[in-house]
């Protein structure tokens, strides 16, 4: 793919390979690696792969544990870009991030507000899903720890 890129640079194939290579890193766990790449597709001029890439470039900070890093370019999507479908990606991303600071308050909140939010009906079932969730490990954590 890269010497696709190398070789016809004015190819109509130019912004898909980059997404490409750019996916590929982020799928196969290379998240330096990936935010590099979605930078360069950033740069190509297409503002829906724009948004795209802002989105993926959270979610590689994230999976790199760079997680205010993340939620800084979370919250800068859905301040850009409010009622929008990339913005409630953000905002469930902004969750997860929450969850992985194991602050379920502030998870929690962030699904609440989704959900009252979005458009999304499929966003909408998976913030629905990940509230079910938290709530059913909090009883399993008070379960567990009063049998011990």
């Amino acid at each position: 793919l890269r010497k696709l890129l190398k070789d016809y640079p004015k190819s109509s194939l130019l912004i898909p390979t980059q997404k490409l290579i750019s996916d590929t890193q982020y799928w196969q766990g290379h998240s330096r690696g990936a935010v590099e790449e979605y930078k360069k597709l950033e740069l190509m001029g297409d503002p829906d792969l724009g948004l795209y890439s802002e989105l993926q470039i959270g979610n590689s900070l994230l999976l790199n544990d760079k997680v205010t890093d993340a939620l800084a370019r979370y919250k800068d999507i859905m301040e850009k870009n409010p009622g929008t479908s990339i913005a409630d990606s953000a905002q469930l991303m902004t969750a997860n991030a929450y969850l992985k600071l194991q602050n379920t308050v502030q998870a929690k909140k962030e699904l609440k507000k989704l959900i009252a939010q979005s458009q999304n009906h499929d966003i909408q079932e998976s913030a629905q899903k990940a509230l079910r969730q938290i709530d059913e490990e909090a009883s399993f954590d008070k379960v567990d720890h009063g049998s011990k």
